[in-house]
Formats: C-alpha cells, sequence, structure tokens
C-alpha cells in the first residue's frame, strides 16, 4: 500500500517535471509568467494556457484508467490559482475538470474551481513587490558576515563570495 502511494507520488513528481519543461520553453509563458499585473485578456490567456496541459493529464486519466497517478487535476487549478490570481484559478479550475464530466465525475467541477480560487487567495495574501526580495539579499549578506567571523573561515572573506548591491 505505502509503496503504491510513493510510486504514485514519484509518477505525479516526474509528469510535473515534464510538463514545466515543455512550458519553459514558450517564450509566450515565460514572458506572461513574468508580467507583476495582466490584464481580464491576459489572466484568460494564461488560464487556457494551463488548462489546456493540465486538462490534458486528467484526460488521460478519464481514457486510461491505470494512469490515476498522472491526473495533475487539483494541482493545476491551485497552481493557475498562485500565478495567476482569483479569475486564472477559478476558470482553470473549471475547464481543468471537463473531462472528468465525461466519467459522470460531477463533483470535480466545483471542487477543482474552489481548488483555483483558493490558490488566487494564496496569491493575494503572500503578495510580494517586484523589489520584494531584497530581505532576502540582507538575509544572505548578515549569515556570509557572521560565517566570516568564524575561527578559520579565511576562505570566505574573499572577494568572491560578495554579493552585489543592486538599488
Amino acid at each position: 500500500m505505502v509503496e503504491r502511494f510513493l510510486v504514485s507520488l514519484l509518477l505525479k513528481l516526474g509528469v510535473m517535471a515534464s510538463i514545466a519543461s515543455i512550458l519553459a520553453r514558450s517564450s509566450t509563458f515565460k514572458s506572461m509568467l513574468m508580467l507583476e499585473n495582466r490584464t481580464l485578456h491576459q489572466r484568460l490567456i494564461w488560464s487556457i494556457w494551463l488548462s489546456v496541459v493540465f486538462g490534458a493529464s486528467v484526460a488521460t486519466r478519464v481514457i486510461v484508467p491505470l494512469y490515476e497517478p498522472a491526473d495533475l487535476g487539483l494541482e493545476g487549478s491551485l497552481l493557475a490559482g498562485i500565478l495567476g490570481g482569483y479569475v486564472t484559478g477559478l476558470v482553470s479550475g473549471i475547464l481543468i475538470a471537463l473531462p472528468a464530466l465525461f466519467k459522470h465525475e460531477y463533483l470535480a467541477v466545483p471542487l477543482l474551481a474552489g481548488v483555483g480560487v483558493l490558490g488566487g487567495l494564496v496569491e493575494r495574501f503572500l503578495d510580494v513587490p517586484a523589489q520584494g526580495y531584497t530581505h532576502l539579499e540582507e538575509g544572505l549578506r548578515a549569515t556570509l558576515q557572521m560565517v566570516r567571523g568564524l575561527p578559520g573561515s579565511r576562505a570566505l572573506s574573499s572577494r568572491r563570495c560578495r554579493l552585489p548591491r543592486y538599488g
């Protein structure tokens, strides 16, 4: 039982990695990922991108019952909400669940739509502005200074370990 669960998680991880590598090659997807603020039209296009990819994994599970671990509908709708917000999560959740309707899984639509909106809530409450990563740089600088003060840390005091200053 535990082995089957672990194999299922490992297979999901592999499928997610292959989806990420496929999407990372698209310049359109990368440019939309890097936008700070998206229009409604861009959010809908974003949700269609994610729905096609993750909806295919749900369709694979519906067509071939042996490939249940390949179903990334829940993860995909949550990711769509986190990456794109409420609208993207809601639309993606609905579109990702459409193949499940052919197997008479009617509760998949509200479940995945709700998970997509939940991802949008997570994105809303954990919103980091574009310059919000300066605290990470400051933390790394403080850690390097602390480690440099330890005995036997002469190698860390060279110029190679200095972090560049931005802004």
